[in-house]
């Protein structure tokens, strides 16, 4: 007999943006999932130091749930989203991480 899927925290380097989720998705490269913290898991991405994002974690959630409705083998896959990101950054120093710009 399967097991009845359960809501799970996702670990580090992967996250599920969506409520109730018994599976999470791999991290994208150029950004870090910090999943696994306090046990809450991650929900969204941040970009990693040389990379940016066009956009929040609303916006993480609706690429996400257009992907995953068309690509079944997305799940393990890091690549960036196309209208999102992460994307590198052309001056790599004026991108800090966190998705936090260097301000002059």
């Amino acid at each position: 007999e399967a097991a009845t899927p359960q809501c799970q925290a996702c670990p580090h380097g992967e996250y599920n943006p969506l409520r109730n989720q018994s599976r999470c998705a791999v991290c994208p490269f150029g950004a870090h999932c910090y999943g696994g913290f306090n046990g809450t898991g991650a929900t969204s991405f941040y970009a990693d130091e040389g990379f940016y994002l066009l956009g929040g974690d609303e916006d993480v959630t609706r690429e996400f749930e257009a992907k995953m409705s068309t690509c079944a083998d997305c799940w393990r896959s890091d690549a960036p989203f196309d209208a999102l990101g992460p994307f590198e950054c052309s001056v790599r120093s004026a991108c800090l991480g966190n998705n936090s710009c260097l301000v002059v």
